[in-house]
């Protein structure tokens, strides 16, 4: 994996945060918990979102000192109903910050007392109208959750369209290398031990092999996609030129795993429309 970009995932548990100190210790990305179904210490069932309380925050200073964001939510759904209404309350608490999110979305659905080990299908289908509706609003959608839930809880061949942002922690604490399970992109490899200026507590700490804030097309990375980048591709499935990882994941257009002539006409499309 040539693109390896350092991170970490925060919430109110990280008090008052000195993004500034955060992002001058050469933290790339930061996700930031946005929202919750209910609190955990309620009845399973329940359904009482809310917003964490300093999401706002996180995400503006975040976004000021030039650090890319995603978000989270921590699922605690336990019906299709409330699978519903609790991924529109995710796009109600995200929608007005959606300029400073370049990187996931990400569903958190970890605690097995909200999904039934015998209702795989039902696990998987609240993860489904999530990713769904993310998508419709012009979000990337990503699954975070451990090795054991997911292969225990979720159906995941149902779900290969989907990153996966996996938390794995190796002892002794390590960064590489990578796990290699399914289609993750994004690792959460340790929860402590790891000092971040600017931040007093314990902190997680991630990993992305995908640059998500990068423009899909600008395979010269100039921060414009023009005819310029439609050459590059077109030299590169003529077998005249070569692609890095990281070029190879912004010219796969479509997102199906292969650079190939669809995404050259799906780029030729997106220069002619923004002229």
């Amino acid at each position: 994996m040539s693109v390896k970009l350092h991170g970490i995932d925060v919430s109110v548990y990280q008090g008052n945060i000195d993004w500034k100190k955060v992002y001058d210790s050469g933290i790339y990305f930061a996700m930031i918990k946005s929202s919750q179904g209910c609190s955990v210490k309620e009845p399973v069932g329940n359904y009482n979102p809310f917003v964490d309380s300093k999401f706002k925050q996180n995400i503006i200073n975040a976004y000021e000192v030039g650090i890319k964001c995603g978000v989270y939510h921590y699922v605690t759904c336990t019906t299709i109903e409330q699978a519903e209404k609790e991924s529109d309350f995710l796009l109600s608490a995200i929608n007005q910050y959606k300029d400073k999110i370049t990187f996931p979305v990400a569903i958190d659905i970890e605690e097995s007392r909200y999904c039934n080990r015998s209702l795989k299908e039902q696990n998987t289908k609240f993860v489904r109208i999530f990713a769904e509706k993310l998508k419709s609003a012009g979000y990337k959608p990503i699954l975070y959750s451990y090795r054991s839930f997911l292969n225990n809880y979720i159906d995941l061949d149902a779900l290969k369209d989907i990153d996966i942002w996996l938390a794995v922690y190796f002892t002794p604490r390590r960064t590489e290398p990578a796990p290699d399970f399914n289609n993750m992109t994004m690792w959460q490899w340790t929860s402590s031990g790891v000092t971040i200026p600017g931040i007093n507590v314990n902190v997680d700490c991630n990993i992305a092999y995908k640059n998500y804030a990068q423009i899909k097309g600008d395979l010269n990375n100039d921060g414009i996609v023009d005819s310029v980048d439609a050459l590059i591709l077109k030299r590169y499935l003529t077998g005249s030129f070569d692609l890095t990882d990281e070029q190879k994941q912004l010219a796969d257009i479509n997102d199906d795993g292969e650079v190939d002539s669809l995404d050259y006409l799906s780029l030729r499309r997106k220069i002619i429309s923004a002229l």
